[in-house]
C-alpha cells in the first residue's frame, strides 16, 4: 500500500507544540508515524526507513531527479529539529539518529525516547490527517 494513502493520527498536544519543519520533513515524520503498527513497535531499537520512491509518492510535485538530494537534505534537517512542549517548557528532539546510507536511496530514522508520549498512538484526543495533506 502506498504511504500517501495512509492517515496519521496526531494528538492535540503534539499539534499544539511548537516546532518548525518544512513540508518534506513533515511528510517524512508522518510517514514514520504511519509505519508504527502498535505501541510495542516504538522501542529504542526500532528504526524507520523512508525511500526516495516513498518520498516522491508523498510529494509528487517534487522534481523526480532531485528526490535523492532532498532526502539527504531532509535527513540533515531532521536530526537538528527540536519540539517545544509549551505546558512543560521542555525541548526534545524528534529523532535520536538519522542516517542517509550512500547509494541506497533511503534515510533511516530512529525516534527519540522522549518523543514517544507525544506520538499519535499515545496521545488523546486525536486528529486524523492524510499524510499527503499534512
Amino acid at each position: 500500500m502506498k504511504l500517501s494513502s495512509f492517515r496519521v493520527t496526531k494528538g492535540n498536544k503534539l499539534i499544539e507544540a511548537k516546532y518548525s519543519r518544512g513540508l518534506i520533513e513533515t511528510r517524512i515524520v508522518d510517514a514514520c508515524v504511519a509505519k508504527i503498527d502498535k505501541a510495542s513497535d516504538l522501542t529504542p531499537e526500532r528504526f524507520f526507513e523512508i525511500t526516495a520512491a516513498e518520498l516522491f509518492d508523498l510529494h509528487e510535485t517534487m522534481d523526480k531527479n532531485h528526490v535523492h538530494d532532498q532526502l539527504k537534505i531532509a535527513a540533515e534537517n531532521l536530526i537538528n529539529q527540536k519540539l517545544k512542549i509549551p505546558a512543560t517548557n521542555t525541548w526534545i528532539n524528534w529523532f535520536s539518529s538519522v542516517s542517509a546510507p550512500p547509494g541506497e536511496g533511503k534515510i533511516v530514522l530512529q525516534f527519540s525516547v522522549a518523543i514517544k508520549p507525544y506520538l499519535a498512538i499515545y496521545a488523546h484526543p486525536l486528529e486524523k490527517v492524510k499524510i499527503s495533506n499534512s
